[in-house]
C-alpha cells in the first residue's frame, strides 16, 4: 500500500522510496541460494573497496581481543562481521518468505521457540533480548511466524514514505509496532502482563547516562528499559541469540531466563538483569566474534 501524501514528503523522499521498493522486489524474488550470493559479493565489494568503518571496526576487535588476536585475525573478523550485516539486510528484505515451512528447514532449533511459545501461553509475557548477532531482523521475524506474539519499539525514520512502509513489513511479519516517543513505558507492561513478548535489541550504548553494566573488558552505559519492562510487567528476560551456520543455515538458542525479583529495590534489581543479560551476549561474542555487529555507530564501549 502506498502511503498518502504529504506536505513533508519532498521529491529525495520519493527516489529514495522507489530505489528501496525496487532492491527489496528483487532481493525477495531470488531464489535463497542466489539472493545470499549476491549479498555475499556486495559486502565482499564494501569492505574492500568502500571500506566502509573498517579501520574502526578493526581497531574495536584489537582493543577487545588483544594481544591475544593479530590484525590479519582481526580483520578477518571484521570482514566477516561486515558479510553477516549486509546479509541480515537482504534477510529483512525477504521476511514474506519464512514461514513455519521454511523455519523448519532453516533454523537448528533446540526447543527454543517452543520454551518461549510455551511461557507466553500461560499469559505471562516475556522480554525477548536480541543482541546484534548473526540475522537479529530474521530472529525476530522467526518467532513472529511460529507464533510468539510479538511487541517492538521503532523511532521514525526520517523519510516518512520509507517509514510507512517499513512499519507495513514489520506488522505484516507479526510485530506490533509502538513508536518511540508514544509512551511505551505504559504500554509495554501492560501488554506484556496480557502474554505478549517484547523484543529488544539490548547491546548499543544509551547516549544518556543509564546502567554502568561491565562489557567486553570495559563499562557499557545500557539502558534500563530492557530490566524495567521486566519488573513492571512482573516478565522473565530470554535472551535469545540467533547465529549463522555454512549453506545458509541459523541456529537459535534460547538462554535460561532471568526473572525480577521484588525483593530487591528498582536500581540493584535493573542492574542485576541487565548484567546477566549482557554477561550471557558477552559469551556468545567470545565464542563467535564474526557473528556480532562490530559496525554500529553507537559503539557500545564509548564513553558518554
Amino acid at each position: 500500500m502506498t502511503p498518502p501524501p504529504s506536505p513533508s514528503i519532498r521529491p529525495k523522499h520519493w527516489i529514495e522510496y522507489a530505489a528501496a521498493r525496487f532492491l527489496a522486489s528483487l532481493v525477495a524474488s531470488l531464489p535463497d541460494h542466489a539472493a545470499l550470493g549476491l549479498g555475499r559479493r556486495l559486502a565482499d565489494f564494501g569492505f574492500s573497496v568502500i571500506r566502509y568503518r573498517r579501520s574502526e571496526a578493526i581497531r574495536r576487535i584489537l582493543s577487545v581481543f588483544a594481544p591475544a588476536m593479530d590484525r590479519s585475525t582481526a580483520t578477518a573478523i571484521a570482514r566477516e562481521s561486515f558479510r553477516n550485516l549486509v546479509l541480515t539486510l537482504f534477510e529483512g528484505m525477504r521476511v514474506s518468505r519464512v514461514d513455519r515451512a521454511w523455519i523448519a528447514q532453516h533454523i537448528d532449533d533446540a526447543g527454543g521457540f517452543e520454551t518461549v511459545r510455551a511461557h507466553c501461553a500461560s499469559d505471562q509475557g516475556a522480554v525477548l533480548a536480541v543482541p546484534h548477532m548473526g540475522s537479529w531482523e530474521l530472529a525476530g521475524a522467526s518467532c513472529a511466524r511460529v507464533g510468539i506474539p510479538l511487541i517492538s519499539i521503532s523511532a521514525r525514520f526520517k523519510n516518512p514514505l520509507v517509514d510507512e512502509w517499513l512499519r507495513q513489513q514489520r506488522t505484516a511479519a507479526g510485530f506490533e509496532m509502538l513508536t518511540r516517543g508514544t509512551d511505551p513505558l505504559a504500554a509495554v507492561p501492560r501488554l506484556l502482563k496480557r502474554g505478549r513478548c517484547f523484543a529488544i535489541l539490548p547491546d548499543v550504548r544509551h547516549p544518556r547516562p543509564a546502567l554502568a553494566i561491565p562489557f567486553l573488558g570495559g563499562t557499557a552505559n545500557i539502558a534500563p528499559g530492557m530490566a524495567l519492562f521486566a519488573r513492571l510487567g512482573n516478565a522473565p528476560i530470554f535472551p535469545c541469540i540467533l547465529t549463522r551456520l555454512p549453506g545458509g543455515r541459523h541456529r537459535f538458542r534460547v538462554g535460561r531466563p532471568i526473572f525480577p525479583n521484588p525483593e530487591e529495590s528498582r536500581d540493584e534489581d535493573l542492574r542485576r538483569m541487565t548484567a546477566a543479560v549482557m554477561a550471557i551476549i558477552e559469551e556468545a561474542i567470545r565464542a563467535q566474534p564474526g557473528q556480532w555487529f562490530w559496525f554500529n555507530k553507537r559503539w557500545i564501549l564509548d564513553p558518554l
